[in-house]
C-alpha cells in the first residue's frame, strides 16, 4: 500500500514529499518507520515514488496524541533520548506532539498542550544539534505557543493560530502548515462518509477558527507551506493539489498558492539550494499541465492534466510519450 501511495503522489505532481509519523515495522532495513523503508526502496529501484523526506515515529508524551504510533516520552531527558532514537533510524526531519488533536481520546480537551515548553526546547535543541528539521503538530493555542517558543521549524494544523502566534512565528521565522483541505473535507462529508462521531465532532467545533487561522496568516504575509495530512480519513494519497485550492478560495493568489508547495515547502524542508525553484544549478524537477494553474489552480487536482512529472531531469512520469516525441523530432 504504502509503494502504492508513492506511485500516486509522483502520478499527481509531486516530486519532493515529507513524512512526518508513520507505523513502526521490521524488514530487510531494520525497524523504524515504514516511511525509511519506503524511502530506501524508492531510491534502491525498487519502486517508483518521489523523494521522501522522513520523521519516523512522532514523539509525543506517554498516552498522548497517536501515541499508538509514535514514540512516547517523558522529561526533558526522554525527549532527547527520543530524538536521538529517531536520528539514529536516519531520521529527515523530527516530529513533536505539542498537542492532542482530533482524534485524541485521553483528555476532555483535546487540543490541549501535551509535551511541555521544556520538553519541546529539549527535543528541539537536540534535533538542531544534528542539522535536523523540526515540526510541531499543534492545534490549541497554548500548545501553539510553546511549539514556537521552542523554536520548532514549523506548525502544523494550528486550527487555533492567535495573533500573539502569528506575530512570534513572524518574529522566528516558523512557518504555518494548514492541512486545510482535509479538515474542510472531513467537515463536509465526514458524517455522510460514517468517520467515527468523536472525530467530526471535533472538527465541527474546530473548522470555524482553523478557516481564520489561514486567513490570519495569510494577511500577516506569513510564510506559508503546503502539506496535507495524505492517507488521513477520506483524503488518499494522490489528491494533495487539493489544499492548494482551499487557499485560493481562503484569499491567496493562485501564485501564492503555489508558492506554498515549491519555494516555501523547499526552504521548510531545508533542500531551498536544490529544489523549488527553477534556477541554473538546481535539480530539473518539474511537472507540464495540460492547463494553466495561474487562471484555474483546480486543474493540478486533476492527475489526468498532470502530463510530465520529471524528477532529477528523469521522467517519472510521461502520459503521453512527450519526452519522446521531443526526441524524435530532434533527430529528424
Amino acid at each position: 500500500r504504502a509503494a502504492r501511495n508513492a506511485r500516486r503522489q509522483i502520478e499527481s505532481g509531486f516530486t519532493t514529499v515529507r513524512d512526518l509519523g508513520a507505523r513502526s515495522c521490521l524488514d530487510a532495513y531494520g525497524p523504524g518507520g515504514i516511511a525509511y523503508n519506503l524511502k530506501h526502496a524508492i531510491a534502491d529501484g525498487i519502486c517508483a515514488g518521489p523523494r521522501i523526506l522522513a520523521s519516523g515515529l512522532a514523539i509525543t508524551v506517554t498516552g498522548g496524541h497517536s501515541h499508538w504510533m509514535g514514540r512516547e516520552a517523558d522529561g526533558a531527558d526522554a525527549v532527547r533520548k527520543a530524538v536521538r532514537l529517531e536520528l539514529k533510524e536516519g531520521a529527515d526531519v523530527v516530529k513533536f506532539m505539542a498537542t492532542g488533536g482530533i482524534a485524541t481520546q485521553t483528555s476532555a480537551d483535546r487540543f490541549a498542550a501535551q509535551l511541555t515548553l521544556d520538553e519541546l526546547t529539549a527535543g528541539v535543541s537536540e534535533a538542531r544539534r544534528a542539522g535536523r528539521r523540526t515540526a510541531a503538530h499543534a492545534e490549541g493555542p497554548d500548545g501553539i505557543l510553546n511549539a514556537i517558543r521552542a523554536g520548532v521549524d514549523s506548525i502544523e494544523h494550528g486550527s487555533y493560530l492567535t495573533e500573539q502566534a502569528v506575530e512570534l512565528m513572524k518574529r522566528q521565522g516558523t512557518v504555518y502548515v494548514p492541512t486545510y483541505a482535509v479538515r474542510e473535507r472531513l467537515f463536509r462529508e465526514g458524517r455522510g462518509a460514517g468517520v467515527p462521531e468523536f472525530i467530526v465532532g471535533q472538527v465541527e467545533r474546530a473548522i470555524e477558527a482553523h478557516t481564520e487561522s489561514v486567513r490570519r496568516a495569510h494577511r500577516a504575509a506569513l510564510s506559508v507551506a503546503m502539506g496535507t495530512d495524505a492517507g488521513a480519513s477520506l483524503f488518499p494519497h494522490g489528491q494533495s493539489a487539493c489544499e492548494l485550492a482551499r487557499y485560493v478560495e481562503l484569499g491567496f493568489t493562485p501564485m501564492e498558492a503555489l508558492l506554498t508547495a515549491t519555494r516555501n515547502a523547499a526552504e521548510l524542508l531545508g533542500v531551498g539550494d536544490r529544489l523549488g525553484t527553477l534556477e541554473p544549478g538546481k535539480l530539473a524537477d518539474l511537472i507540464v499541465v495540460d492547463g494553466d494553474p495561474l487562471r484555474d489552480i483546480g486543474v493540478l487536482s486533476q492527475p489526468s492534466a498532470i502530463r510530465l512529472v520529471l524528477i532529477g531531469g528523469a521522467a517519472a512520469v510521461d502520459r503521453e510519450g512527450l519526452l519522446g516525441r521531443r526526441i524524435g523530432s530532434a533527430l529528424e
